[in-house]
């Protein structure tokens, strides 16, 4: 069951990251090719990378982070950053 599992988020077509503590410790090639990034380049990666300042990173944990602390899902639609530093909008749910 566990191959199925890594098989399903390795070909979702849509992107997906698995962070802890804001640190990408696992992304789907849809994530790596949404943010033009090679293969595994954002495994280890902190996720304020792809955001398109220090202060929205901040903001947004401020908002996000202790809500998912206390088990409760957080959405929103916010601008992130590609590679090339070209902005992409994204819906974000964590």
């Amino acid at each position: 069951m566990r191959a199925l599992a890594d098989l399903a988020f390795t070909q979702a077509p849509v992107a997906l990251c698995v962070t802890r503590q804001r640190v990408i410790t696992l992304c789907n090639p849809a994530f790596a090719e949404l943010f033009a990034y090679p293969g595994e380049a954002l495994q280890g990666q902190s996720i304020a990378l792809l955001y398109p300042s220090a202060q929205e990173y901040k903001r947004i944990g401020a908002r996000g982070y202790p809500q998912m602390t206390r088990g409760q899902p957080y959405r929103d639609e916010r601008l992130m950053r590609r590679r090339d530093g070209s902005m992409i909008w994204c819906r974000v749910t964590g």
